[in-house]
């Protein structure tokens, strides 16, 4: 199981590498979608609080100022002598024009001195009582021609009221009295509209005094006069008391909800109208919509990824048959005879000149037999002759010299076989090289087959939506045309993810801006996703090197950052690639815990392939490598080629 997984080990990469781009990119973008969605809504409610709210201050500032009108009218019908004359007063406040004004609980007439003289309706204690501390009686007789706010409990209710007072002149305009209306918060003719006005389950409305700050009237009974937080407890309420701010926002009332609210000022009385809802409430289609778009993100997902499995698989199906059969050479389990080849691509070039190193061997294989023939008749020969030797020695002299420059001449042929082993040796160095060229070439040739293929399938799905988009009848896109939009971003993320996949297998920017500028590009992504230091530098950028070398150099890079993020424990990691066209030096330091060298080799098996994948290479190319490290002292990685 684990040498299946270990020669899967690149598909099974990929396919994680892609499923968790895929993932990661769908659902940011479903909570892109979200946010927005979210965004939308929050100002399409505010947009309906304001308008709320402005139809309420409207209809507030109406019925005020057709009060203040009215008070206005009945105080310029009184006169001093009306005012020293109470049954006078009294007779013209009960006739019915002037009861209809009124609002409950009435209407009072007070001398300068600040007694009540008439008042309609009556009510026990008010008629003959004084107001003269009241401070609406202040205001008024100070030259004030209109108040409007809080009555304190006394004369006129044993608890706040709304007083709406205005003077009575004389004949030189100086104010002979006052004319007082008060108004209860339950008034439906002052605040009824804002009582019958209500947004959804949880909204609410108040009308705010900022000089008294008091709540003057609200939706819930409960707060009506109840008093405003304390400076400092709701920075939204102190913003529109202190700035006077109307706009939508967020804060927390004093039940410890989160409400979105917008306010309006009155501007002829100074109070406030403000009106909010929860945002539990508003928002709560947003929460079974990120629930749609994740099951929809988290299928897609399945999808590209199974379809991913698949391509990879089939790509990759020649080479591991190719390494499954070599394998069984190698152990002697199967017969060193030439592979089919399936189709003339790297793999079919790879397999092409291993078949040609096969028949060279048998080649050789069979010349080695024929020649241990020949020796061995020989042999018989020689023994034959000995047996006759002392009779024979002056009839066979000749020919055992003869025989003797033979073995001579097999000398320099076994010589000769010798030489050639050890060319073999060579070679299969060579194909060794070769075959990590020709991974590099797969690499490669399947990057550019996510880029042309892939991509551009994808690219049409977009088109084709888009099309499909502006085809369908006005009122069936218009049913369907937020999950269009949704289904085409999500293409374009698909889009980016086989991207960055193809530039995983074979990074183009090592084409065109060498091994420094790939370095550079491959560090920023990996800085990002595992949150390691890692600097890049050197005078290595303007050198240019051979396809392999860069690719090398590349590799072993890539092999050293990943260790470093899997075994280091390191902080800081730097690369410096310095040097010149005739000797370029890679040198990869960390500040992680170190390994001891001597060590190395007896670890468990397994653990030393990255650095035997790393050595390999750089002996590819021609070039040298080393490690320095101790226990506790960091790693150091040095490449010449």
């Amino acid at each position: 199981m684990l040498n299946r997984l270990r020669q899967d080990s690149l598909k099974i990469r990929l396919l994680l590498l892609a499923a968790v781009l895929i993932i990661l990119g769908i659902m940011g973008l479903a909570l892109r979608v979200s946010a927005v969605l979210q965004g939308e809504l929050e100002e399409l409610l505010s947009g309906q609080l304001s308008a709320t709210v402005g139809y309420v201050a409207a209809d507030v500032e109406h019925e005020i100022g057709f009060h203040i009108k009215a008070l206005n009218d009945i105080a310029a019908a009184i006169t001093p002598e009306l005012i020293a004359d109470p049954a006078r007063v009294q007779r013209y406040l009960t006739q019915g024009k002037v009861s209809r004004l009124l609002f409950s609980p009435g209407l009072s007439v007070a001398n300068k001195e600040g007694r009540v003289v008439a008042d309609e309706p009556s009510q026990d204690g008010r008629l003959g009582s004084s107001i003269k501390d009241q401070r609406f009686f202040h205001e008024i007789m100070a030259g004030n021609k209109l108040y409007l706010g809080i009555s304190a409990p006394g004369s006129f209710s044993k608890q706040p009221i709304v007083a709406i007072a205005v003077p009575i002149f004389d004949a030189l305009g100086a104010p002979a009295g006052i004319l007082v209306s008060t108004v209860l918060p339950s008034d439906s003719a002052l605040f009824g509209q804002m009582q019958q006005t209500r947004l959804g389950r949880t909204g609410f409305s108040l009308v705010i005094s900022p000089k008294d700050s008091l709540i003057i009237s609200a939706t819930d009974k409960s707060r009506v006069f109840s008093p405003l937080p304390a400076r400092g407890v709701n920075p939204l309420m102190d913003r529109r008391l202190a700035e006077g701010f109307e706009g939508a926002a967020r804060t927390i009332d004093s039940s410890g909800t989160q409400v979105l609210t917008v306010s309006r000022n009155l501007k002829d009385t100074g109070w406030m109208v403000v009106a909010g809802i929860s945002t539990a409430e508003a928002f709560a289609p947003i929460v079974k919509l990120k629930q749609e778009i994740f099951l929809a993100a988290l299928l897609l997902s399945l999808t590209v990824v199974v379809i991913l499995g698949l391509v990879l698989r089939k790509q990759l199906r020649p080479l591991d048959e190719a390494a499954i059969a070599m394998e069984r050479m190698g152990t002697g389990e199967q017969d060193l005879s030439p592979l089919p080849i399936g189709r003339d691509d790297e793999i079919g070039r790879l397999i092409k000149s291993f078949n040609a190193l096969v028949a060279q061997c048998n080649r050789l294989h069979e010349a080695s037999r024929e020649e241990l023939d020949e020796r061995k008749r020989k042999e018989d020969e020689v023994r034959g002759l000995n047996n006759t030797l002392e009779e024979r020695v002056e009839l066979r002299a000749k020919e055992l010299l003869e025989i003797n420059h033979r073995l001579l001449d097999e000398i320099r042929y076994r010589q000769f076989a010798e030489t050639t082993v050890s060319d073999f040796a060579i070679r299969l160095q060579i194909m060794s090289r070769r075959l990590a060229n020709t991974h590099e070439s797969e690499s490669r040739r399947l990057a550019r087959e996510l880029h042309d293929r892939v991509s551009s399938s994808l690219t049409a799905v977009g088109l084709n939506l888009e099309l499909m988009e502006k085809q369908l009848p006005r009122d069936t896109a218009a049913k369907i045309s937020e999950r269009l939009s949704d289904t085409a971003d999500l293409v374009r993320e698909t889009l980016f993810v086989c991207r960055d996949i193809s530039s995983d297998l074979h990074p183009a920017i090592l084409d065109y801006e060498g091994v420094f500028g790939a370095l550079e590009d491959y560090v920023l992504k990996f800085r990002a996703r595992t949150g390691l230091d890692v600097v890049v530098s050197g005078n290595g950028r303007e050198t240019p090197l051979s396809p392999d070398k860069e690719i090398a150099l590349f590799r072993i890079a890539q092999e050293a950052l990943t260790n470093c993020a899997k075994h280091a424990d390191a902080h800081t990691v730097t690369i410096a690639l310095n040097g010149d066209a005739e000797r370029m030096e890679l040198v990869i330091a960390d500040d992680g815990s170190g390994l001891d060298l001597r060590q190395l080799g007896r670890r468990e098996k397994g653990s030393g392939l990255g650095m035997l994948s790393m050595r390999e290479r750089a002996d590819a190319v021609g070039g040298k490598f080393r490690m320095e490290s101790a226990p506790g002292s960091g790693m150091r990685i040095i490449v010449e080629v």
